[in-house]
């Protein structure tokens, strides 16, 4: 982790915890390698951060004996070239261990399924089931493997892991936390600014996100190389191995823009309302006046009450109109 002896209290004991959990990470992967795949491929800034923040927290505890996999659709060719008894996988945090986000729980599945003689594990993530099919599809992939180590971003999730999912589990913080982020020397725009959800994860019976979630989630201005390079990777034009190393530029540029993107809007503000997680997370890592809102299940409500409570200048509302 980035040095951060001016780190507030809350901020230390987060940190001390994140450390403690990578720690766990470098005794299951011994002294093998660790391949970090579901890098993100849309604009959130949010999962931008994380890979970052694990990106660094990785490096860390494996050195060059990390290998990040640049494009989700090479995963499975690209652990099929290594040999299997020296790699352990490790899947992307977030928030979509479950049936919310359909694609991202099925690709991890489809791996575990392919691949179950590996040993996997899951980076820090909230979890949330809707339906019982789903779930018993979870569970029967992480029996399979020859180990699965679940790592819950907040206590809800932890308790649910622990009570319906017959896995190795551990408690991390969110890995963006990580990341010691600098406000942009830029004017103040205005006081405040509202940054609200208009996806699934919204508590809202009809959501609509407002002009800052629109501009939050807005792909800033890159360079072309990084792009293109994401494309010639997945592409299907060169072998995995070379197509994983010529689009490593998308694995890494395109996720610290979108980061810089965050960062630059929210410096901008001395006060934010959000329901995403990762404006509050940035918030308060910034120093920036907050209030996160209740999302659509206990996400948001969790990761403030196990992380971020004690952070000042920052509050929680169960409902917008509180």
């Amino acid at each position: 982790m980035i040095p951060s002896p001016d780190a507030p209290p809350w901020l230390r004991a987060v940190r001390a915890e994140l450390d403690e959990a990578y720690d766990r990470i470098a005794q299951i992967v011994g002294r093998g390698r660790g391949v970090l795949v579901g890098c993100p491929a849309h604009a959130n800034p949010g999962d931008s951060a994380i890979w970052i923040g694990q990106i660094l927290m990785l490096r860390k505890i494996l050195c060059d004996r990390l290998l990040v996999c640049s494009h989700t659709k090479l995963a499975p060719d690209l652990i099929a070239r290594l040999p299997h008894a020296e790699i352990t996988v490790l899947f992307h945090g977030g928030g979509n261990f479950g049936d919310l986000w359909r694609g991202h729980h099925d690709f991890r599945i489809a791996l575990m399924t392919r691949f179950p003689e590996l040993a996997y594990v899951q980076l820090p993530q909230s979890i949330w089931f809707r339906d019982q099919e789903t779930l018993q599809r979870t569970r029967a992939a992480l029996r399979r493997t020859r180990r699965f180590c679940l790592i819950a971003r907040e206590q809800k999730s932890l308790e649910f892991a622990r009570r319906e999912l017959d896995t190795e589990t551990l408690l991390s913080p969110d890995s963006a936390f990580a990341l010691s982020p600098r406000r942009f020397e830029t004017p103040i725009i205005e006081e405040s600014i509202v940054i609200r959800r208009g996806d699934l994860e919204s508590g809202d019976a009809d959501p609509k996100p407002t002009p800052g979630a629109v501009e939050y989630l807005r792909e800033p201005r890159m360079p072309l190389w990084p792009r293109a390079a994401g494309w010639i990777g997945r592409s299907q034009l060169l072998p995995t191995l070379l197509a994983n190393r010529v689009s490593l530029p998308f694995g890494e540029k395109v996720p610290e823009g979108r980061y810089r993107h965050a960062i630059e809007l929210l410096s901008g503000y001395r006060r934010v309302v959000t329901d995403f997680l990762h404006v509050h997370v940035l918030s308060c890592l910034l120093g920036i006046e907050n209030v996160l809102v209740a999302n659509a299940y206990h996400k948001n409500r969790s990761v403030w009450e196990t992380w971020t409570r004690h952070a000042p200048n920052t509050a929680f509302l169960e409902r917008w109109e509180d």
